[in-house]
């Protein structure tokens, strides 16, 4: 009986020493959810540029040399006779029992390219011009470009370069159809506190005045501005 139970032990002994190399490590404890296995990138996510593959890389641009637009012709809206009016303004000194005072005047202007001249007469004086100018053309508000003065003079006085510009593109009168307007100081050469401002308005010469007499003028130099002898003197030199 003994050795049955002594045999019996040690079958036991021996099945536990058998299944100890079976025995399975502690389960370690997550730090989170596992990861998706499928990655999904946003839609707005783009390759970068050295991933591109060769049929979805842009095309380099072909060179294309720069086309030069011609000169444009100004002659064809400034170039002519003109006519109009001018006035002083803004007088002080020996000046000033001059404001307002004003005469109706024909102009000249002459267009070479990009460069050109302009002649301005008193009605009363056609034989010798009160105000001459070399002129340039350039870009301006309009496609009409914009004149300025190089150099000139006016009655008595010489004036250098910029004195002046006219753009029919600023001011109320770029309201007014085909309309130029332009304004410089006159100063006496001993005293330049004796100055006053020259202000002209001109249209081509045969063009009608009627819808400037008719505009709203309220924001212009005058409410009134006709030239003094349109009437009397201007369309009898038309009909």
């Amino acid at each position: 009986m003994k050795r049955l139970v002594v045999l019996l032990v040690l079958c036991l002994a021996f099945g536990l020493c058998a299944c100890g190399d079976a025995v399975e490590p502690p389960v370690r404890e997550s730090a989170g959810p596992e990861p998706s296995v499928t990655v999904e990138f946003p839609a707005e996510t783009s390759v970068p540029e050295d991933d591109a593959s060769p049929e979805e890389a842009s095309p380099e641009a072909p060179s294309i040399e720069p086309v030069l637009e011609p000169a444009q012709d100004y002659s064809a809206w400034w170039g002519g006779k003109w006519y109009g009016w001018a006035v002083f303004t803004q007088a002080r000194g020996r000046f000033l029992p001059q404001q307002d005072t004003s005469w109706d005047v024909v102009a000249q202007i002459d267009v070479d390219g990009s460069e050109g001249s302009i002649q301005i007469f008193d009605i009363t004086s056609p034989d010798e011009p009160e105000l001459t100018a070399d002129v340039r053309f350039t870009q301006g508000l309009t496609e009409h470009g914009k004149m300025i003065c190089r150099y000139g003079s006016f009655i008595d006085i010489a004036y250098g370069s910029n004195t002046w510009s006219c753009d029919p593109g600023e001011g109320p009168e770029s309201r007014l159809e085909h309309t130029i307007s332009f304004s410089f100081t006159y100063s006496d050469a001993e005293n330049s506190e004796d100055s006053v401002l020259v202000y002209y308005i001109l249209r081509p010469w045969g063009m009608r005045w009627d819808d400037v007499r008719e505009a709203d003028t309220g924001d212009m130099l005058y409410e009134d501005m006709m030239p003094q002898h349109y009437e009397d003197w201007y369309l009898p030199q038309l009909d």
